[in-house]
């Protein structure tokens, strides 16, 4: 068996054009060919599954209450690679150009690997983070989380992000990741929208947040049961 998280086809066109689609069409096909295919979408390209699994890392320690007041140390957070295909240089000029009374902070990648035309005063970059407690409280002290991506899944991070009930902002292309979760606010790429989605939240955040707490949440047991039951599953077949 093999799990797919993400869109191959799209992720490859999306960093090497269309010969980066063949390339990975290629592979794919030898793949398909020895494996079962098993993934965490239906929207997928080439992938026809009716079952799919939902990966999570939460457990009941992300659900907890923090016992001490949080003031909001940025706007915006997102936590993730910093590559194309996720969106991360569109972010950054967003609110180099747009955004520029807003903070954002960045979380995942090294700042050594970060070139410098991507800093600037209300960007903040933090390195990969481990530690459940402090990636907990890089949430908490966060008002608004944003996924800039052209290509997910089921993105781990947006089951961490209204765990802790924090809004999202993602955007058109990959408006699938919703599946029926309160919270999650879908935008076009435009500063106009950008901007009447943050005002938004931002005036019904109280509220938005009592929506996010009636959530379905994908949890890690959930998850270590759907891959029980569909590894089996695809066996028998």
């Amino acid at each position: 068996v093999v799990y797919l998280r993400s869109d191959g086809f799209l992720e490859y066109k999306i960093k090497y054009g269309f010969l980066g689609y063949y390339v990975y069409s290629f592979m794919f096909f030898f793949i398909k060919k020895k494996l079962k295919i098993l993934s965490c979408s239906k929207h997928f390209t080439n992938v026809k599954n009716k079952n799919v699994l939902h990966p999570s890392e939460i457990n009941s320690f992300w659900f907890k209450k923090s016992n001490v007041i949080k003031k909001f140390k940025t706007d915006f957070i997102y936590v993730g690679r910093f590559k194309k295909e996720k969106g991360s240089i569109f972010l950054v000029n967003l609110f180099k150009k747009h955004l520029t009374k807003y903070n954002l902070t960045f979380v995942g990648t090294k700042k050594e690997t970060i070139h410098r035309e991507y800093y600037n005063k209300n960007i903040r970059f933090i390195g990969p983070v481990t530690n459940i407690r402090k990636m907990i409280n890089l949430y908490d002290s966060s008002k608004i989380f944003i996924l800039p991506s052209y290509t997910e899944g089921f993105p781990k991070v947006i089951s961490e992000s209204l765990a802790r009930l924090r809004p999202i902002i993602i955007f058109e292309e990959i408006k699938h990741v919703l599946n029926n979760r309160n919270g999650i606010f879908i935008c076009k790429r435009n500063k106009k929208n950008i901007e009447k989605t943050i005002n938004y939240i931002l005036k019904n955040y109280k509220n938005i947040q009592k929506e996010i707490s009636k959530n379905n949440f994908y949890t890690k047991d959930n998850f270590k049961k759907e891959l029980i039951e569909l590894t089996r599953n695809e066996f028998r077949n």
